[in-house]
């Protein structure tokens, strides 16, 4: 064969390696998978001995290429066939001199170059003779390198290396537009994720509505009951349950509403010890009778800003994720203390602003878990539960509590050791009169009239029962019109409007505008079961009026009635 053959055999196979990498770059779905193909398709349409794809590595690294991908690359390949050595060493190679100039490199006869002494043997016990290593590139780098062998000396001319450094940029090319496209198919995950939670927050803030009516009236009907007890009446401890799982059950409502960020936190100086010591035979219930209860609070009681209802859920939420991974009992320890985040902490976590802050730990001797699952504990609807035994919540509302507080929650743990989580809240000092229970409210009506306007018929008998039982008068409306006009009938007489945020007919700040042209001074009290933050966005709570969540509480209800009748 002359050398006008020869020529047009290289350009030959290597249009045809062209035309073969086309329609891999069509049919490509993945990075790893279209970089094979490509080295298979060098080897079986080319006729080169091997190729491989090596991608350069950043910082410490910068000088080592790693091999990807490859064709007739065996496993006993040298492993220091991806080391570059500075560009002061001659013995680079082809591979390092591609990377560091960003030009291909050919070493047109391996048994005489001396850059190729280190790999001289392998390459030709293997049958190789010649080689080049071409650079893939993108807009700010070399980021690897396109390498082929051939079993003949001095195999590239010009005409085929021009055509081959074509190929390596399309190659580059194809790389960089298969990462654009996962980047783009993680933004949609993301976003779609996101979509998933705003639909998971409206769905919550709809239950949260519904369910909360219903508790609203389990609470108020079971309150009647024990109030009409006497004290040693053993009927008493039944509706203390039934008071107990209806509080449990508000608290997954908040857990809900915080999980979709529409629930507003109300942040006051308090004492972590108070809140664990009022939690304590709450905490004893949750952690159930196989597990042993221990407490250990810091005698310097450390102070924060917090909404106490929220640092309650998150106790609860560790104490009852803790009793679940110990299935056959073990100890349970809630403890306080103070601790100081400083440069060694932040180092090891990777994360921590330097400062004293007040420590809550929950502690278990229950199965402990692995690496992947501590790192992913946090994550929403994650759960090692089994089925119907868990909704992947629970730690992800306290992940999202913590955070609203300034504050930080790592977990320790290994498999069959247990496991430790500590939340950080930074500490404030506190003055003498900080953190203390105010007297108790009197919250006895002094036959005041109040107009209550509900829809939910069983939550407005349930509201007028304990007013009426605790010395007020009470005039009933089922929706806002009907509200209206028995309030123009008897506005001299009502005190107090107590009134649903959202009814038929007219709205509950509907009603109050109305209310207020006919009596400017008279005071209300909006209830609802959904968040006071969607109240205000959607233009149903405005101005200064007083709001109550739902399930209505009965003393917390009534204080507020009395709060606002002596305004």
């Amino acid at each position: 064969m002359n050398d006008s053959e020869k020529t047009l055999l290289k350009v030959t196979r290597a249009l045809r390696i062209h035309s073969e990498f086309n329609k891999s770059l069509i049919r490509a779905a993945d990075e790893n998978g279209f970089i094979n193909d490509v080295c298979r398709i060098i080897v079986e349409s080319g006729g080169y001995r091997m190729a491989w794809v090596g991608f350069a590595g950043t910082g410490d690294e910068k000088h080592v290429v790693r091999p990807v991908a490859q064709k007739d690359f065996r496993r006993d390949y040298p492993e220091n066939a991806g080391t570059v050595p500075d560009k002061t060493n001659h013995m680079a190679g082809p591979l390092g001199t591609a990377v560091l100039t960003g030009k291909p490199d050919i070493a047109r006869d391996i048994l005489a170059d001396p850059a190729f002494t280190a790999w001289r043997d392998d390459a030709v016990r293997k049958g190789y003779a010649s080689s080049i290593a071409l650079p893939l590139q993108d807009e700010e780098r070399v980021f690897g390198t396109l390498n082929i062998y051939s079993p003949e000396p001095d195999a590239f001319d010009q005409k085929e290396v021009d055509l081959l450094t074509d190929l390596a940029k399309n190659l580059s090319y194809g790389i960089m537009s298969l990462r654009e496209k996962d980047k783009l198919k993680q933004l949609e995950r993301q976003l779609l994720q996101a979509q998933k939670m705003e639909a998971v927050g409206q769905l919550a803030g709809g239950v949260a509505h519904d369910f909360n009516n219903i508790l609203s009236a389990i609470i108020s009907y079971s309150f009647l009951l024990r109030n009409r007890l006497k004290e040693e009446d053993a009927s008493k401890d039944t509706i203390d349950k039934i008071l107990f799982l209806a509080d449990r059950a508000s608290r997954i409502t908040k857990g809900l509403l915080d999980f979709g960020r529409k629930q507003n936190f109300e942040f006051l100086p308090v004492k972590l010890n108070d809140i664990i010591r009022n939690l304590e035979k709450l905490l004893v219930r949750f952690a159930g009778e196989d597990v042993e209860f221990r407490t250990g609070l810091s005698d310097r009681d450390p102070g924060i800003i917090a909404d106490t209802t929220r640092i309650e859920q998150v106790i609860i939420n560790l104490v009852t994720n803790a009793r679940d991974s110990m299935p056959d009992g073990g100890i349970l320890t809630v403890e306080t203390d103070i601790a100081e985040i400083d440069d060694n902490f932040r180092k090891s976590r990777g994360f921590g602003e330097a400062g004293i802050y007040a420590m809550l730990s929950v502690r278990d001797t229950g199965a402990g878990m692995d690496e992947e699952t501590r790192r992913r504990i946090f994550d929403p609807f994650f759960t090692t539960k089994g089925p119907d035994k868990g909704t992947g919540l629970g730690l992800s509302v306290t992940y999202s509590i913590v955070k609203q507080h300034n504050g930080y929650i790592t977990v320790d743990s290994e498999p069959g050791k247990g496991a430790t989580f500590r939340i950080y809240f930074p500490a404030i000092r506190m003055s003498s009169s900080m953190g203390k229970s105010s007297n108790i409210p009197d919250i006895m009506g002094k036959s005041e009239t109040i107009l209550l306007a509900e829809d939910e018929k069983d939550v407005r008998n349930s509201m007028k029962r304990i007013l009426e039982e605790f010395g007020y008068k009470v005039i009933e409306a089922e929706d806002g019109k009907d509200a209206i006009e028995k309030f123009f009938v008897s506005k001299d007489e009502v005190r107090l409007l107590v009134i649903d945020a959202v009814m038929p007919g007219k709205k509950g700040r509907e009603v109050f505008e109305e209310v207020k042209k006919m009596k400017p001074g008279i005071r209300a009290i909006i209830t609802s079961g959904y968040s006071e933050e969607f109240l205000q966005r959607k233009n149903i709570l405005d101005g200064p009026v007083t709001f109550l969540s739902k399930p209505i509480l009965p003393h917390n209800f009534l204080a507020k009635i009395r709060a606002e009748l002596e305004k």
